[in-house]
């Protein structure tokens, strides 16, 4: 921790320490947890230099509401714009979103197009997503006689 945030310090515009401050302060892995300072850096990097890891990590801040308040609304653009900029967890998390009805409204043919382009990653959660999805709009056939 102590190397990439002398980094940081030194130059608040190098985006690899800076994201890797955020993930740190967000984790509390070797430093203390501080959701102020993760969310604070995710957001000058998404807003500033429209970072897509940045977006869809402000938009985790958003839904949760660490370290502002909480807000599906803004998590739910966030989480747009980091899978419009083709960042592969977006994909999974805002097909998740449109399952879900968080910050718009639910809508299964965009959580399916959203999980798809997941798996066409090779994301093992958006396959089995798919998978179950296909499960649950199979019937059982109904049985008929040829007379």
């Amino acid at each position: 921790y102590t190397h990439f945030f002398k980094a940081y310090e030194i130059n608040k515009d190098h985006v690899p320490s800076s994201l890797m401050v955020a993930h740190l302060k967000y984790t509390g892995s070797g430093t203390h947890v501080d959701y102020d300072v993760s969310f604070n850096i995710y957001y000058d990097l998404a807003v500033h230099k429209r970072i897509p890891q940045a977006m869809n990590n402000l938009a985790q801040h958003y839904l949760k509401g660490l370290g502002t308040s909480k807000d599906p609304k803004n998590a739910f653009i966030w989480y747009k714009l980091a899978a419009d900029s083709d960042y592969l967890p977006a994909y999974e998390n805002l097909a998740d979103c449109y399952e879900k009805g968080i910050g718009c409204s639910k809508d299964k043919n965009l959580n399916s197009k959203y999980l798809e382009k997941a798996s066409n990653y090779n994301n093992r959660i958006a396959k089995n997503k798919i998978k179950m999805n296909i499960t649950c709009f199979l019937t059982k056939p109904t049985s008929f006689s040829f007379d």
